[in-house]
């Protein structure tokens, strides 16, 4: 078996862990505080992926999972489409900016990005978690997570650059984001595979976050 920092990292071996064990083992990873961030990031990535590959096997299309599916899917297309706009909104003032000082102006990117919050489950009262599911929401939403670090909800195309000259389409970029469509296609929506097990889906409003980064 392999090892890493006293730590099993052997991937077969990884995929046969009880759900238990292998949660039991996520907390002890993260309170570690002796692991440098790369290695705890490594990881948590590699059990958090087989500890949803379990919840994932244990998934069933009962009436009401499909209905939290469904919550899922409109709790994206809202706050996806609202952090598409803030961007949009964003990157207006910022042409308003760089038309105004053109000799000073340094050029951005603008994208959206999506987060739910750590503490969620407490604006829930009627949502009762056991300490040790609360403290594994904590890992799930932690900074060490790479997952949520770089999710994958909203694609490239939602970014806005001010150093081009495309004449960038709201709606299109919206269609594209949301709905995945491509010109006249007929939108449609559904739930990212990544977000079914790791994230409960609750009908609460996510977080809108906006990053805009200097462009060399």
């Amino acid at each position: 078996m392999i090892f890493k920092d006293g730590y099993l990292n052997d991937l077969d071996t990884l995929h046969q862990l009880p759900l238990e064990v292998l949660e039991d083992s996520i907390l002890r990873i993260y309170e570690d505080k002796y692991l440098s961030l790369d290695t705890k990031a490594d990881l948590l990535g590699d059990y958090l992926y087989f500890q949803k590959h379990i919840l994932d096997r244990h998934f069933t299309y009962a009436e009401k999972n499909l209905q939290r599916i469904s919550e899922m899917n409109n709790l994206l297309e809202i706050q996806t489409t609202e952090a598409i706009h803030k961007a949009w909104r964003i990157y207006q003032d910022e042409l308003i900016e760089k038309t105004a000082h053109p000799n000073i102006y340094r050029n951005v990117s603008i994208s959206p990005q999506l987060f739910v919050p750590n503490d969620l489950y407490n604006m829930i009262p009627e949502k009762v978690l056991t300490e040790k599911e609360e403290r594994i929401w904590h890992v799930l939403c932690s900074c060490d997570n790479p997952k949520y670090r770089s999710n994958d909800i909203l694609t490239d195309c939602g970014f806005f650059l001010t150093s081009t000259n495309i004449k960038y389409d709201l709606n299109m970029i919206i269609r594209k984001v949301v709905y995945g469509c491509e010109g006249n296609e007929k939108p449609t929506l559904h739930i990212p595979a990544d977000t079914r097990s790791a994230f409960p889906v609750i009908s609460v409003q996510s977080p809108v976050s906006i990053q805009c980064c200097w462009q060399s």
